[in-house]
């Protein structure tokens, strides 16, 4: 797993673009792409986290990490305990969850709490 960030501007609303079986010229050809755009002016504010293949990517995305990530953005838990008892789940598994999530780049943990500094997710398999 590879996460880079592409660009950063503060107008430009975040995206976290999820990509499984990415090849290294498909990710040279985003940070092309993202350059050209920065060059250009146009504001935008994406994270490019890539998977060698779909089983790592199904490895951190689960249907429970999922729902979780879902939690996150409805409820801005102000901490992993607020947030296990919203999912009705065992704090050790959401905090494992969590954890995995913030090392993979989809969550942040800050003073305000768990978040998910993301406005949308796009997700992108290639064969």
């Amino acid at each position: 797993m590879t996460k880079m960030q592409t660009a950063k501007k503060q107008s430009a609303k975040p995206v976290l673009k999820i990509r499984a079986n990415a090849s290294l010229d498909e990710a040279l050809n985003d940070f092309k792409s993202a350059w050209k755009r920065a060059e250009s002016g146009e504001t935008f504010n994406e994270t490019v986290l890539s998977f060698e293949s779909w089983e790592p990517m199904a490895r951190i995305l689960t249907p429970k990490r999922m729902e979780l990530i879902h939690a996150v953005r409805e409820t801005k838990p102000k901490s992993i305990a607020d947030l296990a008892r919203g999912l009705k789940r065992d704090y050790k598994r959401v905090h494992a969850d969590v954890g995995e999530l913030v090392k993979s780049g989809v969550l942040q943990i800050t003073s305000k709490g768990v978040e998910a500094p993301y406005a949308a997710i796009e997700t992108k398999m290639l064969f």
